[in-house]
């Protein structure tokens, strides 16, 4: 077995807003081959062996799951197998950083990096204490808003830094039952008015519909989780879209009149929200930014009513063409870069 291991960060891809989620602190071993195995299974080509030593997302699933363990919680302290394009050998914790570097490949040889003047070398173990201490989240009791003061105790009082809580999604959302565990950065960033996680978009989507059915409206309104629809990728392929444009129609089958679908569509770290009438064939389409471009969102709308229509019928009595009509509704327009989510959550979006 290699020894040449370094500390490294871990992380999965972010099948709602795209990108990278960091998911654990470990050790990498640089010179894992493909015929290496873990637990008796080869690495295979493109992975490396790791050890998970800190989770941060503990119910993450892993990249590459095993017989034993599912989740990241499941491999502390042991060795699985992790695809090298996911994990990060600079361990210096910022924030700013939004995806691991390479790990490089033992047939490229050991190249040293020349040092950019003015660098100082500093181990791992106390880059991490370093980034630690920077990091550290504490809430400002006086300048948050009375509303949201209990959920900043509860956080501040039951929860800490890497944390999660556990959030049932029923399965009229979710088109399945299953958890969500929105974590404490994620909460500090909501009562903060920062870039909002789907997992809190989730939560409020619940307590809507929860809601809605304590006043008798259930049956008028459906909300469907965004990571059912949103894409993984911004240059998505045709057959993921018809695989999410499925995952819509599931929900739109057997659809009574008057019934409105409500769709938060995440597209490359943009909030917007759409409405669904499929009886009236017609989409409210919510954008904060209020632009003009939405091809995926249309793609999408498209190809999930137009085999609504066919599979109902209306398609036929209707006799005109498949295209539904996308509406822009007016919605304010937000000054800064990240008030989006927000936007969806308020009056007129999922509140409306």
């Amino acid at each position: 077995m290699p020894v040449d291991s370094q500390e490294c960060k871990l992380y999965i891809f972010d099948e709602v807003q795209g990108g990278q989620l960091l998911v654990a602190f470990g050790r990498v071993w640089l010179e894992s081959l493909p015929t290496d195995t873990v637990h008796g299974i080869p690495l295979g080509e493109g992975n490396v062996r790791v050890s998970i030593n800190v989770p941060k997302l503990k119910k993450s699933r892993l990249p590459i799951p095993t017989y034993d363990a599912t989740t990241v919680e499941d491999a502390v302290n042991g060795f699985v197998a992790w695809p090298k394009s996911l994990v990060e050998l600079d361990m210096s914790m910022n924030k700013a950083s939004r995806g691991p570097s390479h790990v490089p490949d033992p047939a490229a040889g050991n190249k040293k990096r020349p040092k950019k003047a003015g660098t100082k070398t500093i181990d791992s173990r106390t880059e991490v204490q370093q980034g630690a201490q920077e990091q550290k989240l504490v809430f400002d009791f006086n300048n948050i808003n009375r509303a949201m003061r209990p959920l900043a105790y509860y956080a501040h009082s039951s929860m800490y830094q890497g944390n999660q809580i556990e959030v049932p999604i029923p399965y009229t959302i979710m088109g399945f039952d299953m958890p969500v565990f929105p974590s404490f950065e994620d909460i500090y960033e909501f009562i903060n008015l920062q870039e909002i996680s789907a997992n809190c978009i989730l939560v409020y989507m619940r307590y809507l519909e929860e809601l809605c059915r304590i006043n008798g409206q259930a049956e008028k309104f459906v909300f469907v989780s965004p990571s059912l629809i949103s894409p993984v990728r911004t240059d998505t392929e045709d057959a993921e879209r018809r695989e999410r444009a499925d995952n819509l129609l599931n929900f739109l089958r057997d659809a009574p009149k008057e019934r409105l679908y409500l769709v938060p569509h995440n597209r490359g770290r943009h909030w917007v929200l759409g409405v669904i009438d499929p009886w009236e064939d017609l989409v409210l389409y919510f954008d904060p930014l209020r632009e003009k471009k939405r091809d995926d969102f249309t793609e999408l709308m498209n190809i999930a009513l137009t085999d609504w229509k066919i599979t109902t019928g209306e398609g036929i009595r209707r006799r005109r063409d498949y295209k539904t009509k996308i509406s822009n509704r007016p919605c304010p327009l937000q000054e800064g870069s990240v008030e989006c989510g927000y936007f969806i959550l308020g009056e007129n979006g999922l509140d409306m």
